[in-house]
């Protein structure tokens, strides 16, 4: 038939438009008639991460997280929603702070750092969520990010700034994104004697 590719819907059975190419997440989706069914963008679990990364007893900038978009992956208006699961804890006997960056290819999404933190020898539960957009082209990106530190565990929310840290940042991009490019997360202690752990990280691609 043309137009018509070989490959078919193991659903329906249909046959697949030609002049359509699936990348990652693309599903197939058939009207109900004797039309050829479609790819269409879908969603995908992109990337996950499993393994516990501890930063402890150090003030040096650490990457908590690392992941390469491949290349054409977002293509003009594809979205990247990331989420990063953790906690903190600050023992020090004072208020310290923690800072969380985030960068996708050369350009830095997020350079933030908290106010201080007071001391408490629980740990706080942390996470991160970032969405990562290219708005109509290959090289133009739309980015929002919040991170979220809340009280220390069997505490209460007092409604102190102290007690509970969010940071949000929005950003543009001109990052080139037919080309793979690298995603990463770190975080940086002000000081000795504090603890942060990341548990689980999930990436998905719509």
């Amino acid at each position: 038939m043309p137009g018509v590719s070989p490959f078919k819907d193991d659903i329906a059975g249909r046959p697949v438009k030609g002049s359509t190419v699936p990348v990652h997440g693309d599903v197939l989706r058939w009207n109900g008639t004797n039309t050829p069914a479609v790819w269409e963008a879908g969603a995908l679990a992109y990337n996950r991460a499993t393994s516990l990364v501890q930063v402890l007893n150090t003030v040096i900038q650490t990457q908590v997280y690392s992941a390469t978009v491949a290349a054409n992956d977002m293509q003009t208006n594809r979205t990247i929603i990331l989420e990063l699961y953790g906690d903190y804890q600050n023992n020090t006997g004072a208020g310290r702070t923690l800072n969380i960056t985030a960068v996708f290819g050369s350009n830095t999404l997020m350079n933030a750092t908290s106010g201080n933190i007071t001391a408490n020898a629980s740990y706080r539960p942390f996470l991160f969520r970032l969405v990562l957009m290219n708005r109509g082209a290959t090289n133009s990106q739309w980015c929002t990010i919040s991170a979220l530190l809340g009280i220390p565990a069997g505490g209460a929310y007092d409604g102190s700034a102290t007690e509970h840290w969010r940071w949000e940042q929005t950003d543009l991009g001109t990052i080139d994104t037919t080309a793979a490019q690298s995603l990463n997360v770190s975080v940086t202690h002000s000081n000795n004697d504090t603890d942060f752990r990341l548990y689980a990280g999930l990436a998905v691609l719509l």
